[in-house]
């Protein structure tokens, strides 16, 4: 037990000390259950995964769905919601949205006089797909197909992507690898044509105690998030760690880190209801995230 707390502590100081960039708002953990865990438990067995790793969607017996609200720093506001259900032979086709609206902004003119004029950025995105678990192996995989809108001011886009997630559940230790942006292209009304980089992950997750036994720690998931660039391959590299603890069979604690955030939450269950508090406090302390969500299994 002192080995794996001492080399859960490496790994804790090795991810603070990276200097990491920002993940892209469609894939940037705002859902409460993950942020609060660092936004590295992407391989738990979990509705909050429909957007970011629906392959454990065939891992789960029940049918889900899943609601959330963020009240982010800086006039920021995110909302998530999803749903999946589940077929015969192991296939599980999933639906979801997530809403982002940046408000606070005022015009100025060329000269920098605030004009008094307020507007907002507000973005949406439609995700939906599959994932299949191959037969009774403890392996699944999953394709998700991304369509979103972008509306910054005088300034209209739209795009779509694709993405692939494959699981392996083991044991007490899982891995999980993903590839994202696959095809990914953002249109502008101005004519202006973009093409996100692909980006390559992997994540883990080590149950280091069993649930509900004695003990300080519940479980430990240790993420990189490793991106393609072809002018600067070392930009965009992004990490997330994150620890949790059963204290019973109704409530579950957690706390992680992304980039250099803190955060920390709460989990209530009570039959087929789950309610999901998150709190961050982003780098550098330059603001404060409250997160709450719903998770309801049928």
């Amino acid at each position: 037990m002192k080995k794996k707390i001492i080399l859960i502590g490496i790994l804790i100081g090795f991810g603070l000390i990276l200097n990491a960039e920002t993940i892209d708002w469609l894939s940037y953990p705002t859902n409460p259950y993950l942020a609060a865990r660092g936004g590295a438990f992407i391989l738990k067995r979990d509705f909050s995964n429909i957007i970011y790793n629906p392959s454990v969607l065939p891992m789960i017996k029940e049918r889900g769905v899943i609601l959330s609200g963020s009240a982010l720093s800086f006039g920021r506001n995110i909302a998530e919601i999803g749903i999946s259900t589940r077929l015969e032979g192991n296939v599980c086709p999933f639906f979801a949205l997530k809403y982002n609206l940046i408000s606070g902004f005022e015009e100025a003119d060329r000269f920098g006089t605030q004009t008094g004029t307020k507007f907002s950025i507000s973005r949406i995105a439609f995700f939906g797909g599959f994932s299949y678990r191959f037969g009774r192996r403890p392996v699944s995989a999953s394709l998700s197909f991304k369509y979103f809108l972008n509306d910054y001011y005088q300034n209209k886009g739209e795009g779509y992507g694709v993405k692939l997630n494959a699981t392996v559940f083991l044991r007490k230790f899982s891995i999980g690898i993903f590839v994202d942006n696959l095809a990914q292209v953002i249109t502008w009304d101005t004519g202006l044509e973009e093409t996100e980089p692909i980006v390559f992950g992997s994540s883990f997750l080590y149950r280091i105690t069993d649930k509900l036994r004695a003990g300080l720690i519940g479980q430990c998931n240790f993420s990189i998030f490793l991106s393609k660039d072809d002018d600067d391959p070392s930009a965009n590299f992004n990490y997330g760690l994150g620890l949790e603890y059963d204290i019973n069979k109704k409530f579950n604690i957690g706390v992680g880190s992304m980039n250099q955030n803190i955060s920390f939450g709460i989990t209530y269950k009570k039959n087929k209801i789950s309610i999901n508090y998150g709190f961050q406090i982003e780098r550098n302390f330059v603001g404060i995230n409250n997160l709450l969500g719903f998770g309801y299994r049928f």
